[in-house]
């Protein structure tokens, strides 16, 4: 792990080697596939993934978007405490080109959108024990995304839940999932003519 020395001079990633840096972009471009990437430090940065890297933010703040586009990305962000910078920024994830993306134990608030925006050719994104609260618009917005998983997530005061579009089929599990304040909590975006299957279950409301 982080050193004392490391966490108070300015170091805010490690990678599994072990080796530091000052920016997570800094880390993300020296790790390699398969890595992951823990946080010990706040970090104040908007970062792209483009390979098969996850990180732990072991409670740590990220005030920023991460991007994942690429070429069949697998990803999984844990751990991590979201900031929109008084609604700055617009979303946490921007999901492009990415096989799947598995977003756990998260907290995300202050975004002037929500947690992901979908706009590009991805496969799956699956979120677990995540609360996304005081954003503006949507918990998901999917327009190229083939399907998704909420579990254990709750969405405070927003004007909706989970948008999707009428971009191709797309299959949307909800289980055990609480949504309060939030005027439409699932809205479907233009004419559907392509299926859209709403699966639900457990408990949600």
């Amino acid at each position: 792990g982080a050193t004392k020395a490391q966490e108070g001079n300015g170091f805010v990633a490690q990678r599994s080697n072990g080796a530091s840096y000052k920016t997570l972009a800094a880390a993300i471009t020296a790790a390699t596939s398969g890595e992951t990437i823990t946080l010990i430090g706040d970090v104040k940065e908007s970062v792209t993934i483009g390979k098969n890297i996850n990180i732990d933010g072991k409670g740590r703040t990220i005030t920023g978007t991460i991007t994942l586009q690429g070429s069949n990305i697998v990803s999984e962000v844990k751990n991590v405490n979201f900031d929109g910078d008084n609604k700055t920024l617009y979303y946490a994830f921007s999901v492009r080109n990415t096989k799947n993306l598995t977003i756990t134990d998260c907290t995300v608030k202050n975004y002037f959108s929500g947690l992901f925006y979908a706009p590009k050719s991805s496969t799956n994104v699956t979120v677990k024990n995540v609360t996304v609260e005081a954003c503006g618009e949507y918990l998901a917005y999917m327009v190229s995304l083939s399907s998704a998983t909420f579990e254990n997530v709750t969405i405070k005061d927003s004007e909706s839940g989970i948008i999707v579009t009428n971009s191709g089929p797309k299959t949307v599990t909800l289980k055990n999932c609480t949504m309060t304040g939030v005027d439409m909590p699932i809205e479907i975006k233009e004419k559907a003519t392509a299926n859209i299957t709403f699966i639900f279950e457990g408990v949600n409301e």
